[in-house]
């Protein structure tokens, strides 16, 4: 009688202790996991295309021949051109970021309509000029970016963001020749080099793919301090990038 009650005491306590075994790990299971924690630090690269808007002025036309001046106003409308940039950033509390970046951009000059105001010059008319040799410009720029990821969310994995940069930019551009529709050269536009300092605003949205990578799609405004009575500098850049987190 003694065995078979010890018997059932050992079965009843394998049994009871089997089922709290179990709800144990079950308990274990409905326990997610901590998230991984990410790095605030992050490398950012894009590219896209660089139009820099119509500029005029006035100025004064030389004629290198004879000496020849005659005031007047010009007009230059530009191609667009490939824009490519790479920076590094730090996530900041409360959705702000600071970035350093680097960044390269070309494009052409397209026409010229330059106006002799006191007809010194009778092919200086105001008529569109094309260009013929020359023209090209390119520009290396370092700059110091912030940006605020706005805290509203669309569609779940997309987060707008503004931001605001400043920093240098090194311009190389050559001497644009422009001429007639008969190819008869008529006017020409000077080289422009020199570092110069530059200011930035940008928009863009934030699209996540998953936790390491965000597709960036942007636009970008640039205005480049040039001297007084140069040509206006200033961009539209819209941007396709990538940013990776560390």
């Amino acid at each position: 009688m003694r065995l078979r009650v010890n018997i059932r005491l050992v079965c009843t306590t394998a049994i009871v202790g089997i089922c709290a075994a179990q709800m144990a790990h079950a308990a274990d299971a409905e326990i997610p996991a901590p998230p991984a924690v990410q790095s605030p630090w992050y490398l950012q690269g894009s590219a896209g295309a660089f139009w820099r808007m119509n500029a005029s002025r006035t100025t004064n036309f030389i004629n290198l021949l004879n000496g020849a001046t005659s005031p007047g106003f010009n007009n230059n409308t530009y191609d667009p051109g490939p824009a490519v940039f790479f920076g590094v950033g730090y996530r900041l509390p409360h959705g702000f970021r600071i970035e350093g970046e680097f960044g390269y951009a070309h494009f052409m000059n397209a026409t010229a309509s330059p106006l002799s105001l006191n007809g010194a010059f009778p092919g200086l008319n105001g008529g569109t000029l094309s260009l013929q040799s020359g023209g090209g410009h390119s520009q290396y720029s370092a700059m110091v970016n912030g940006f605020y990821d706005v805290p509203f969310s669309m569609w779940g994995r997309v987060t707008p963001y503004v931001g605001a940069g400043l920093g240098a930019v090194v311009i190389d551009g050559q001497t644009a020749v422009f001429a007639n529709a008969n190819n008869t050269v008529r006017f020409s536009e000077g080289s422009t080099t020199g570092t110069r300092a530059a200011l930035m605003a940008e928009v863009g949205l934030n699209v996540t793919i998953d936790p390491k990578w965000t597709f960036v799609p942007a636009y970008r405004f640039q205005h480049i301090f040039l001297p007084s009575g140069s040509l206006p500098y200033e961009s539209n850049i819209f941007e396709l990038g990538f940013r990776y987190s560390m």
